[in-house]
C-alpha cells in the first residue's frame, strides 16, 4: 500500500461521522420551487458524497501558480474514488493544472482563496471533466480560471459534463472560459447553485449549456457573458430561480440549429440586465425542434437592445407580413404553451415578437399582468390561442398592437403607452380577435 492509501485511511478514520451537506435530507429543501408550476416536474436531488476528505497538498500538489499539479489531481481523484469516494481539498493558493477528470461519488472543494488556473496546453474537453459519472460535486468560494488570454485560438470548455447524473456545482466563481463555460450534454439530476460565471469579453462562448439533459435546477447564480447566459438545446424540467444574468446576447436563448425538445421549463424571480434579448427561442424549417411548456414568472429586464420577447419559428429576413406555406411533418418546428406573467421590461427597442408560420403556428402563448417599456410595440405573426391580459405597453412610435395571420386572439384589460386606453391593434389577415 503506498503512502498516500495509507494516508487516506488515517484520515478517515478521524472525519466526523455527520450527515454531508450534500446529502438529501429527509426534508427536501427544494420544495418552494415546485409551487404552482402549471406542469408536474420530477424532483431533483444532489449528489451524496462520503464524509472523508483529503487536501491536493498530501499528494505533493503546490499552489505557487508555478508548479503544474494535474498529476496530484489525477492521484488525489482516483485514491478517493477506489476507497468509495470523498473531498478533495484546495487551500488557499494559486494551483496550476491541466485537465481533471472527476470520478464516482468525489467532491473538489476550492476553499475561498484558492484560484485554480489551468494551464495554457489543454488537451480534452475541458479544464474539469465529468464524465460517465455520478455524485459528483465541485464547491466551494474559490475562483476556477480558465485562462482564456493563455490559450491562443484553443476553445476549450471550463467544465464538461456527460452522461452523467447527481452532479452539483455550488459557490465557485467560474471566469475566463475560452470555449463554453459549463456545457452538460445527456445528464440529469443536475444543481447549479450560488454559482457565479465571469466570461465577459471576446474571448468567450455560451456560459450554460443544456443539450439532452433533465430535471436541472438552476438558484441563486449570477452570469456575466458576452454570448449567451443560458443556452437551451434540448432540457426536460428545468427550474431557474432568483439569477442575475447580465451583458449577454441572450439572458435565455434556444439557436436556430436546436433540434431537440425543450419541456417544462420554469424561470421565476430572476433578472436580466444590459443584454441584447430577455428570451431569444429560435428555430427553422426542417429542425424539428420543439418547445413545449414554458413558464416565466416575475422576471425583470432592463437595457435590452432588441426585445425581452422573441420567439422565432423561421429565422430569415421577413420582407413581407405573408410568407409561402410548406406542408408540415415531422420536421417542422413546434412552438406552444408560453405562459408569461408578473414580467417587468424598461428600456428595450421593441417590446415583443411572436413569429410562427403558415403551416405550424405557435400555440398557447399566454402574457399577463406584464409592463413593457419599449420602442415599437408588439408583432405577433402566424400564432394561435394567444391571450394578453393586463398587459401595459410603454412605447414611442405607433406600432401599438400588430397581428398578423392570427387567430383566436383575446385582449383583456390592456393598455397602449401607458395612458390607461384601449391599444392601438392592427389586424392583418388575423380571424376571431376579441378586445376589451
Amino acid at each position: 500500500m503506498n503512502k498516500f492509501n495509507t494516508k487516506l485511511i488515517r484520515l478517515a478514520a478521524v472525519v466526523l461521522f455527520g450527515v454531508s451537506l450534500l446529502s438529501c435530507n429527509s426534508d427536501y429543501e427544494y420544495s418552494y420551487l415546485y409551487k404552482e408550476l402549471p406542469f408536474e416536474m420530477e424532483r431533483v436531488y444532489g449528489p451524496q458524497i462520503p464524509p472523508r476528505s483529503v487536501s491536493i497538498e498530501d499528494f505533493g500538489g503546490i499552489g505557487d501558480g508555478v508548479n503544474l499539479n494535474t498529476s496530484c489531481f489525477a492521484e488525489a481523484v482516483d485514491v478517493l474514488a477506489q476507497n468509495g469516494g470523498g473531498r478533495i481539498i484546495v487551500p488557499g493558493g494559486i494551483w496550476l493544472t491541466g485537465p481533471i477528470t472527476l470520478k464516482d461519488s468525489v467532491e473538489l472543494h476550492v476553499t475561498k482563496d484558492a484560484v485554480l488556473l489551468s494551464c495554457d496546453d489543454m488537451s480534452g474537453k475541458a479544464m474539469i471533466n465529468i464524465i460517465d459519472a455520478s455524485n459528483v460535486a465541485v464547491t466551494g468560494e474559490g475562483i476556477i480560471d480558465g485562462n482564456a488570454h493563455g490559450w491562443g485560438s484553443q476553445a476549450a470548455h471550463l467544465v464538461y459534463i456527460e452522461d452523467s447524473e447527481a452532479v452539483m456545482l455550488s459557490d465557485c466563481v467560474f471566469r475566463n472560459a475560452s470555449g463554453v463555460t459549463v456545457s452538460s450534454v445527456r445528464s440529469k439530476d443536475l444543481i447549479f447553485s450560488d454559482i457565479a460565471v465571469k466570461s465577459f469579453d471576446e474571448t468567450g462562448d455560451d456560459a450554460l449549456v443544456f443539450d439532452l439533459c433533465r430535471n436541472v435546477l438552476l438558484l441563486d447564480s449570477s452570469i456575466e457573458v458576452g454570448a449567451d447566459a443560458v443556452c437551451l438545446r434540448s432540457v426536460e424540467n428545468l427550474i431557474v430561480d432568483n439569477c442575475n444574468l447580465m451583458h449577454s446576447n441572450a439572458g435565455f436563448a434556444a439557436d436556430a440549429d436546436m433540434t431537440g425538445v425543450i419541456q417544462n421549463v420554469s424561470i421565476c424571480g430572476s433578472r436580466v440586465l444590459s443584454s441584447n434579448y430577455g428570451f431569444k427561442f429560435i428555430s427553422m424549417r426542417g429542425s424539428g425542434a420543439v418547445v413545449d411548456g414554458l413558464y416565466i414568472r416575475d422576471v425583470v429586464m432592463m437595457d435590452i437592445a432588441n426585445a425581452p420577447l422573441f420567439f422565432d419559428l423561421y429565422d430569415k429576413p421577413k420582407a413581407t407580413l405573408d410568407l409561402e406555406y410548406v406542408p408540415a411533418g415531422e420536421a417542422t418546428p413546434t412552438f406552444r404553451n408560453i405562459h408569461i406573467t408578473d414580467m417587468v421590461c424598461s428600456d428595450a427597442a421593441r417590446a415583443m415578437y411572436f413569429g410562427g408560420v403558415p403551416e405550424k403556428t405557435i400555440e398557447n402563448i399566454v402574457i399577463e399582468d406584464c409592463s413593457i417599456v419599449a420602442g415599437k410595440g408588439a408583432d405577433i405573426r402566424y400564432s394561435s390561442g394567444v391571450t394578453l391580459k393586463n398587459l401595459a405597453l410603454v412605447q414611442k412610435d405607433s406600432l401599438g398592437f400588430v397581428l398578423s395571420n392570427c387567430r383566436n386572439v383575446v385582449m383583456h384589460g390592456c393598455t397602449d403607452s401607458g395612458r390607461g386606453v384601449l391599444p392601438t391593434v392592427s389586424q392583418h389577415n388575423s380571424e376571431n380577435v376579441v378586445i376589451d
